[in-house]
């Protein structure tokens, strides 16, 4: 046992004076661990924020029930798909399914419609969608969206993506972003034209509005407004103007299931009417497919840098092997066995790992907290993304990722060093 353990400590006390040369050797480590610890909590971020702002967030008894010319693999539901619509007789046999509890019908006016927007002396016209939903479907989520009487100005509440593209325009402009809170109570107009009749041309109908806050009900550009203001909005014009349409379309239901064990039979029986379903497991997998494009693309900057790391202490220590050819055929002479030259070699390699290891981890760890307050000046699109610290729990899978890569790297430089020729080293 004394024997083991000083061969350990003098094992231990020659590897130390090695350490630091080896350590300059390893460098690419640090590279490599910092990189891995800024971007694991960086994709959880953005798997929240995807979830949250882009595609929505379900509750776990919650469908959305689509037209059937929305193609469901996508991405990203294609703004096409606010064209389609679901008809009332549909509309009216979900609602009458006893598995339902409530249903909330998302309407679009099926008129020609452009939002007046006016910021910072910037004026545009854009041609948007008016879409409405009931006003118990927000209620307690919008302040001010349960209190619309049918009066003007109409409550407006755009989609959190519309926060993106607006600060996008302005750093174009080379204004600053806005925070949420400052864009609500915002003046809007919304036009609407009514179709040319044959005694006058096309008219144009301004609605004063104002924007209330931003809600995730869509995952594409569009304003929505109570949906008690779309149908009377469009029954006063059907009957003023004699049109035929009803005046607005069903496009979209939010259903929530009264237990979640009938979700698949209550999606099963919608799908088979020809509508698509989208569920919470839906979303998911729209965001994986997201991460997906992300994932292989940092996969592919940690392989790069793994194999540079690799090959890099791997002709390393082919050269530490070289200068310490010597010192390596004395112990062998003296009688130092090839086992005990290869731990040795590997125990530094190990020691510097971890060393490397916990450095890479700090300093990845301080860069992604500088990121995280800069992100926003860098790419305003992510300046909503809330990107937390590592754990602790990657400071140790970065310490043994670390250990592994060097162990692995010094292992065959270790086999060449006891497998010196002798006599040739001893010559030197």
């Amino acid at each position: 046992m004394f024997y083991i353990l000083r061969n350990i400590a003098l094992i231990t006390k020659d590897s130390i004076r090695n350490i630091f040369r080896t350590m300059i050797s390893s460098f690419g480590i640090i590279i490599l661990i910092a990189f891995v610890v800024m971007y694991i909590p960086f994709r959880e971020s953005v798997k929240r924020y995807l979830e949250t702002n882009i595609f929505g967030k379900l509750a776990i008894n919650e469908i959305v029930i689509y037209p059937p010319n929305v193609r469901k693999n996508n991405i990203i539901t294609p703004s096409s798909s606010i064209s389609g619509e679901i008809s009332a007789e549909k509309i009216r046999r979900i609602a009458a399914f006893p598995e339902i509890q409530t249903m909330h019908k998302v309407v679009r006016l099926d008129f020609k419609t452009k939002l007046h927007i006016s910021l910072f002396g910037y004026t545009r016209y854009p041609y948007v969608p008016i879409c409405g939903v009931s006003k118990e479907y927000l209620k307690g989520k919008i302040i001010g969206w349960q209190n619309f009487k049918n009066t003007q100005p109409v409550p407006i509440v755009a989609p959190k993506l519309v926060i993106e593209m607006l600060n996008e325009f302005l750093v174009i402009k080379n204004m600053p972003p806005l925070e949420e809170n400052a864009l609500k109570g915002l003046p809007l107009n919304i036009l609407i034209f009514e179709p040319p009749m044959e005694n006058r041309p096309e008219k144009e109908l301004q609605i004063p509005s104002t924007l209330l806050g931003f809600a995730d009900v869509f995952p594409f550009p569009t304003v929505l407004v109570p949906s008690e203001y779309i149908t009377s909005f469009a029954e006063m014009k059907r009957k003023e103007l004699g049109l035929k349409k009803r005046g607005y379309k069903y496009i979209m239901a939010i259903a929530t299931v009264k237990e979640q064990k009938y979700l698949p039979e209550v999606a099963r029986r919608i799908q088979n009417m020809g509508l698509v379903v989208e569920s919470q497991q839906d979303i998911a997998s729209k965001t994986n497919k997201a991460l997906e494009i992300i994932d292989r693309f940092s996969y592919a900057v940690i392989g790069i840098l793994l194999f540079i790391t690799i090959i890099s202490i791997f002709n390393s220590y082919l050269n530490i092997v070289y200068i310490r050819s010597y010192s390596f055929s004395l112990k062998r002479i003296i009688g130092v066995s090839k086992l005990r030259i290869i731990l040795e070699f590997v125990l530094e390699s190990a020691i510097v790992g971890t060393l490397l290891g916990a450095i890479g981890f700090f300093l990845g760890d301080r860069m992604l907290s500088y990121a995280s307050q800069k992100i926003g000046q860098w790419i305003p699109a992510l300046r909503n993304i809330v990107v937390t610290s590592s754990s602790e729990n990657l400071l140790w899978f970065s310490i043994f990722f670390s250990i592994v890569i060097s162990s692995l790297s010094a292992l065959l430089p270790a086999i060449f060093a006891s497998n010196i020729n002798l006599f040739k080293a001893s010559r030197k």
